[in-house]
């Protein structure tokens, strides 16, 4: 008797937990499934505005470029199941762009099954030529060296980071921009610079791209997986979109920082080009105390001592620092008039404040002093 109503009571109870169990929803992701685990998206968009090249040759030698053609150029993003480049995390979807036929084409690597990530990576491999060169943004310090990680925990015997060259735009948008933005970060650029946002809706914020992704992997829900491959596409597409704006600001010298670029041209050692600049700026009295300060330096370097001696003075009127001390050297090295030298040592001393500095001013005088005896 009670077997029975124990039976009973468990046909009842069991139908109800197959059905929770069963929840599990089918998979719905974009594209051509090309593998059990692995699903290719692309997206093609013809190249009205094409990249004109050669680009300038600041960019060229900021990147360190020869012989470049527009097919060279593989435009790439990752996503990943956390931030870190341990080898915990891994990569569930590459992202890369690139010129063929007049297009500019989108390719999207995503991957459903951890287990996959051997194919996921050899079928990206697959697409490299022996001359790319990796268009980023971070991924020099970020993307490429977690792609290294994963093909050598993957025991796939080539690496990417030394192998090919990379023009990660992070870095000389940081140059060119930081002054004027708030930030760097890729959304700031496209928001600021583009002047495009990206709609919410259709998005997902990039530090909830991982707990989705794991989301997805638990239960099968893909509606955010979706939004990741927006993402990640919009990342491509704003990559050529910066090159596009920074090519273009770099050759005709607008919607760019000048002071920050005469810094670059000088960084790469182009000062005939930087000289030009802020000549420019301070015809126009463009930040005129830091442009005299480079300025100057690009004639102390070159030795076109007059030149230097002439902003120095004028910098010394304003009562800056460096321009004084600078004539006290130029007085009592090249001049021999120690007098003078230590009243723009004098001079330096009233306005210092840092004690490095005031400590070595206090030195100066100290000799000075003792030749004038």
């Amino acid at each position: 008797m009670i077997m029975n109503e124990l039976t009973s009571l468990l046909q009842k109870v069991l139908p109800e937990k197959k059905q929770k169990i069963k929840k599990k929803k089918t998979l719905k992701i974009p594209g051509e499934q090309i593998s059990e685990n692995i699903h290719l998206i692309e997206q093609k968009y013809s190249t009205q505005k094409i990249l004109e090249l050669p680009f300038p040759p600041i960019f060229q030698k900021y990147y360190d470029l020869t012989k470049l053609q527009l097919e060279d150029l593989i435009f790439i993003d990752t996503e990943t199941t956390g931030l870190g480049l341990g080898t915990g995390t891994y990569i569930f979807l590459i992202g890369i762009g690139y010129f063929q036929n007049g297009y500019f084409i989108i390719q999207q690597y995503f991957m459903s099954d951890l287990k996959a990530e051997s194919e996921l990576l050899n079928v990206f491999l697959q697409k490299l030529k022996d001359q790319c060169k990796f268009v980023c943004f971070n991924g020099k310090s970020y993307d490429l060296p977690l792609l290294d990680s994963r093909l050598t925990f993957n025991e796939i015997l080539r690496q990417l980071k030394d192998a090919y060259q990379i023009i990660d735009l992070l870095h000389l948008s940081r140059r060119l921009w930081q002054n004027r933005l708030e930030n760097c970060r890729l959304i700031t650029l496209e928001k600021e610079l583009l002047h495009q946002q990206r709609k919410p809706q259709n998005e997902i914020e990039g530090r909830d791209i991982p707990e989705a992704y794991f989301r997805f992997l638990d239960t099968g829900e893909s509606e955010n997986i979706e939004k990741i491959i927006q993402h990640n596409r919009q990342d491509v597409l704003s990559l050529l979109k910066i090159l596009e704006y920074m090519n273009e600001g770099l050759r005709t010298e607008k919607n760019i920082d000048l002071f920050q670029l005469a810094k670059v041209y000088t960084s790469q050692k182009l000062e005939s080009e930087a000289e030009r600049i802020f000549q420019k700026l301070l015809s126009k009295k463009i930040s005129s105390r830091a442009v005299r300060r480079e300025l100057a330096n690009i004639y102390k370097r070159q030795k076109r001592n007059s030149e230097a001696v002439t902003l120095w003075k004028q910098a010394a009127i304003e009562k800056e620092i460096y321009a004084c001390i600078e004539l006290a050297k130029w007085e009592e090295h090249v001049n021999k008039n120690f007098e003078i030298a230590l009243n723009f040592t004098d001079k330096a001393l009233r306005s210092c404040k840092e004690a490095k500095i005031k400590k070595k001013l206090l030195q100066r005088k100290k000799r000075l002093l003792k030749k004038l005896k």
